[in-house]
């Protein structure tokens, strides 16, 4: 289904109060543009093109096509689409009925999700889980105009039952943070995502330790303990890794000069990614758009 943006807002607006067990699928092409507000269901986006914006709670959140993004829904959030050949998001937005048969199939646990309201985390999370594998296959699916309504069933269910499975992983990664109380290693775990997320958001800008460290709403000497415990890498690493990430994926897919790329990417000049590109890679812009099959990039350890 191709639509501009403006009609997203319509199509989403007609849903009205979300249905117990409703699930939609939104598949779209678009402009740059403002979305509509939030649909106030869990919702798992992704772009499969372009990025979108979103500023949730007075904090910048950038999709792009390296993570998918998991919203509860509760929080007041408005986005802009983005992309020089148009946007591509893709979002399944889940009905309450939905998630609250698949908790009663869950035994609780402290440390879950499960625990606390299944309140995930509002973070960009890399492709190359189970979520983001299933993701990326309905919206093929979908994409190809196939309408499987069984198939489509099958896969947003196991879609949810992934993502609270990736979600109870996630809140046990806390206990790596040295600290007594489960809720303060909740909270700072939170804050490490925060963290994670401004890199990733501001990738293509020049920024210090101080300004991801207030991002996270810790001292920089704290943020980097923490960062290394949650992540396995330093906060330059990640953003390095980051960097090429996206330098990589703009050429395979445009014919923008190196220059440009670096930019974008925000490696800044051309030598800089032309060295960063080797040492990580073995050859430079050039030799890897001729290659044009770069081993994969993950950014974290």
């Amino acid at each position: 289904m191709h639509m501009h943006v403006n009609r997203i807002a319509r199509q989403l607006d007609a849903l009205g109060p979300p249905v117990a067990s409703a699930c939609v699928i939104l598949a779209c092409s678009c402009r740059s543009a403002t979305a509509a507000p939030n649909d106030p269901r869990l919702c798992i986006k992704l772009m499969r093109r372009g990025t979108e914006e979103h500023r949730l709670q007075r904090r910048r959140l950038v999709l792009d096509e390296d993570a998918y993004l998991i919203l509860n829904g509760s929080t007041p959030c408005d986005s802009v689409y983005r992309g020089e050949h148009g946007a591509w998001p893709f979002a399944v937005f889940f009905g309450r009925g939905l998630l609250d048969e698949a908790l009663r199939e869950r035994l609780p646990d402290d440390d879950g999700p499960e625990a606390q309201g299944v309140c995930f985390l509002e973070h960009l999370r890399p492709h190359g889980d189970a979520v983001s594998q299933r993701l990326r296959a309905l919206a093929r699916h979908v994409e190809s105009g196939e309408h499987d309504r069984l198939w489509c069933d099958e896969q947003v269910t196991e879609l949810l039952a992934e993502a609270l499975r990736l979600e109870r992983e996630l809140q046990q990664v806390s206990r790596r943070i040295a600290s007594v109380k489960a809720a303060t290693r909740r909270e700072l775990l939170r804050r490490v995502m925060l963290a994670s997320d401004f890199i990733c958001s501001h990738h293509d800008h020049a920024i210090t330790l101080d300004d991801i460290a207030g991002a996270a709403g810790l001292s920089p000497f704290h943020l980097l303990r923490m960062f290394r415990q949650v992540h396995g890498v330093t906060p330059h690493a990640y953003l390095l890794a980051k960097r090429l990430l996206v330098a990589e994926r703009l050429l395979q897919r445009t014919q923008m000069d190196l220059t440009e790329i670096a930019a974008r990417s925000g490696f800044g000049t051309r030598w800089s990614l032309f060295r960063h590109l080797r040492r990580r890679r073995g050859a430079g812009g050039d030799a890897l758009r001729q290659r044009c099959d770069p081993a994969p990039c993950r950014i974290s350890a």
